[in-house]
């Protein structure tokens, strides 16, 4: 992928947001490269990058994996690094106020979040939404309430789909 000045800037604002202890949402219509760019910031900053679709139901088990996983990489890696949560769309809306309540307190049951890690979360709004289980449109002002949203237009990142 090409950068195109307007994926710089919102590179760099994520990065303000996590100096600010922010986690973030990004939010778009689907394909505008959101995941792309999470996962060219976690290069860039030299960062591991722990990657999770969010399943359309996630239970204890998933939970358990996810705080496996976590403890894992904090013990394999004094580096930072980012937890990415991916496809917010396809969550079921009964496990809604959970992921809310992981965002807020950055703990996981028991367990907290270290602070080594960053938060990022990407959701579908706009053209694509509809396929979804979840709408993270409809939730808006409650995720702005734990996360520091950033929007993508796709129509300022486009040349980064035709160079």
């Amino acid at each position: 992928m090409q950068q195109s000045d307007k994926v710089k800037e919102i590179k760099n604002q994520i990065v303000e947001h996590w100096e600010n202890k922010n986690s973030v949402l990004l939010i778009s219509s689907k394909g505008t490269l959101k995941t792309s760019i999470v996962q060219q910031l976690a290069k860039e900053k030299n960062m591991e990058l722990v990657f999770y679709n969010l399943p359309l139901g996630f239970g204890e088990k998933y939970l358990e994996g996810l705080t496996r996983n976590l403890i894992r990489c904090s013990e394999a890696s004094s580096k930072k690094f980012i937890l990415f949560f991916d496809n917010l769309s396809k969550m079921s809306g009964d496990d809604f106020e959970t992921f809310l309540d992981i965002i807020e307190n950055r703990k996981i049951g028991n367990f907290n979040i270290p602070e080594n890690v960053n938060i990022v979360c990407a959701a579908i709004i706009g053209i694509g939404e509809g396929d979804f289980t979840f709408n993270a449109k409809k939730h808006l002002s409650e995720l702005k309430k734990v996360f520091s949203v950033i929007e993508i237009k796709p129509d300022e990142i486009i040349d980064c789909w035709l160079n």
